[in-house]
């Protein structure tokens, strides 16, 4: 009986150790997959601002382009502006060599 009463308890034992152990690593999959959602959740979040980030240098830049466009223009503009100057005064030159040559 005595070794009948061992086997049996043996059993038990093996029985409750397989248990835990399973307990064990339901647990822990539990575990690792809170973890794994709270990352996803991070991460995403994380997307976001960077997403969010990338939005507002996108505008950053996209003024700074409109103001340089305007700056350029602004400067052609004063360019062609001085150009029409410098010619008006070569025609008033021209004209007046015109005048002085007929004067003689």
């Amino acid at each position: 009986m005595l070794v009948e009463d061992l086997s049996e308890q043996r059993g038990v034992i093996e029985s409750t150790l397989a248990n835990l152990k399973l307990q064990t690593d339901t647990q822990a999959c539990r575990d690792m997959s809170q973890r794994l959602s709270q990352t996803r959740t991070q991460r995403t979040i994380l997307q976001d601002k960077t997403q969010e980030s990338l939005q507002q240098l996108s505008r950053r830049l996209q003024g700074a382009r409109n103001r340089v466009d305007s700056s350029k223009a602004q400067r052609e503009e004063k360019s062609h502006a001085q150009v029409m100057r410098d010619l008006l005064h070569e025609q008033q030159g021209c004209v007046e060599q015109v005048a002085s040559q007929e004067q003689r």
